[in-house]
């Protein structure tokens, strides 16, 4: 990914903290859709949105995947089929990165209609 690329994602991204029982300190790089996706977002499912737009993660390793004592402890490099593979069975996670989304969503299109006023 390019600079200009990966300076413009994280002009539209916010991290976002996940809870779970057994390992603290998760959390996911969630970047808000542009402007030509916006149509399509709510003729897709939670689990869908969750697993395309979220792009960085801090804190997984294989255990948070595989169970405490099961994988390595190590931390996991960011893998987007690995994500949206884990996120698709973690409903609590999905509606936390999906209500990001939208708020995401709403906050831009208010600074551009203030924008527009100004």
């Amino acid at each position: 990914m390019s600079a200009l690329i990966k300076a413009l994602r994280d002009k539209r991204s916010a991290w976002v903290a996940l809870e779970h029982p057994e390992f603290a300190g998760l959390r996911v790089l969630v970047e808000r859709p542009p402007e030509a996706d916006f149509g399509g977002l709510r003729l897709r499912g939670g689990a869908e949105l969750a697993g395309r737009w979220v792009w960085g993660w801090e804190g997984f390793t294989e255990e948070v995947f595989m169970g405490k004592g099961i994988g390595s402890s190590d931390a996991l490099q960011f893998d987007q089929e690995a994500w949206a593979a884990l996120v698709a069975d973690q409903s609590d996670w999905i509606k936390v990165i999906v209500q990001r989304l939208w708020d995401m969503v709403g906050e831009h299109i208010q600074r551009k209609a203030a924008d527009q006023k100004n």
